[in-house]
């Protein structure tokens, strides 16, 4: 009886273990720096399916004291990889804050989302990946975009992703 019950806790702890934690990283690459971010799990999530969902990406920068503060960006997951990705970054300059957006479309900004890898694993999703955009300055929250005075970005990511709470 004791063996039966050492072997099924063995068990479950090795499939527990075997599940992933929320978590991540992203690195940006912004008018040529380069800039760390932590993803922030409880503002991050994903619904749906591995090839048909939706994934939601929330980070804050590693370097606290850097002008680039809270980074979003969003895609749904299709059958050969992401699509239809917004992405708006927020700046603090001299105590301004300053909204940048964009979106799939050339006129938003053109950003483009690439999924190296996803896989589910109980109900976490796993995402590596790129992106690369121009943002710009928005007054109606990203419904339109000004792309005057653009903003080049382009990015990595590595994320474990928890479900829709």
């Amino acid at each position: 009886m004791f063996r039966t019950i050492a072997a099924a806790t063995l068990v479950s702890t090795i499939g527990l273990a075997a599940y992933a934690e929320e978590g991540g990283e992203l690195v940006l690459e912004v008018d040529g720096e380069t800039h760390a971010y932590t993803l922030l799990p409880s503002q991050s999530d994903w619904s749906g399916s591995e090839s048909f969902g939706s994934a939601s990406i929330y980070a804050l920068p590693t370097d606290k004291s850097s002008h680039l503060q809270s980074l979003m960006l969003g895609f749904s997951l299709a059958p050969g990889g992401a699509e239809r990705g917004e992405i708006n970054l927020r700046t603090v300059s001299d105590g301004d804050t300053i909204r940048y957006y964009a979106g799939d479309d050339a006129e938003e900004g053109g950003l483009v989302v690439t999924l190296d890898s996803s896989s589910v694993s109980g109900e976490e999703l796993s995402l590596t990946g790129s992106f690369q955009t121009e943002l710009g300055t928005s007054d109606n929250y990203g419904r339109d975009i000004d792309l005057s005075e653009a903003m080049t970005m382009q990015g990595t990511f590595s994320v474990v992703l928890g479900p829709v709470e």
